[in-house]
């Protein structure tokens, strides 16, 4: 079964990129990489060891139930009922509001 959802990954990276969870349960996906994530190839460079090298890193299941997958994830596409997280580049009316957050993701090792 595991072997079966892995196979679903598109290699996009969009889940292992920061986000902002908003009031009402927006996520909201940046452009700030994990720093395990090789941006080359967009695969993890711990994934045997993801959820213990990386206190953020989820499980499918865990990542589909936090709502931080986009809407075109193979993971969740076709699901009415999933609220998908939108990326920040495309929304900067959000900007202002998360500017001292956005500062210390890319001002700091995230």
């Amino acid at each position: 079964m595991q072997q079966e959802l892995e196979n679903l990954c598109r290699r996009c990276g969009s889940c292992c990129y920061e986000k902002f969870i908003l009031d009402g349960g927006l996520v909201l996906i940046t452009d700030v990489p994990c720093r395990h994530l090789n941006l080359d190839d967009n695969k993890c460079n711990i994934y045997e060891n993801r959820m213990e090298g990386n206190e953020r890193c989820l499980s499918i299941k865990a990542a589909k139930e936090a709502g931080i997958l986009p809407a075109d994830c193979p993971y969740v596409a076709g699901d009415p009922e999933y609220k998908p997280a939108i990326f920040l580049k495309d929304h900067p009316e959000y900007y202002e509001m998360l500017r001292e957050e956005l500062d210390e993701l890319y001002f700091n090792d995230a």
